[in-house]
């Protein structure tokens, strides 16, 4: 729409020249534009990414905490059962 009317205001030689205005208003949605995409790169590296790291590596670390735990259960209770109960 705004392009519309920039490019039929130049069509019309007896409409004042808003070509300034124009483009500042271009420039002004450009530099919105950039600065969103400066703001997500920034979300995504500062925010995202740290987040996701901590939350794999609690999730790892409570698995091999979880295993080494388990594994020495299941060993203990393995040992007893044969050694203990003497059904070796």
């Amino acid at each position: 729409m705004w392009l519309k009317q920039w490019s039929s205001a130049a069509q019309d030689p007896t409409q004042p020249n808003r070509t300034p205005l124009y483009l500042g208003v271009y420039g002004a949605v450009a530099l919105l534009g950039l600065a969103s995409l400066v703001f997500g790169i920034w979300f995504i590296y500062m925010i995202l990414v740290p987040t996701a790291g901590k939350n794999l590596h609690d999730t790892l670390l409570e698995t091999v905490v979880q295993y080494v735990f388990l594994s020495r259960l299941y060993a203990y209770i393995l040992y007893y059962a044969l050694v203990e109960m003497k059904y070796y």
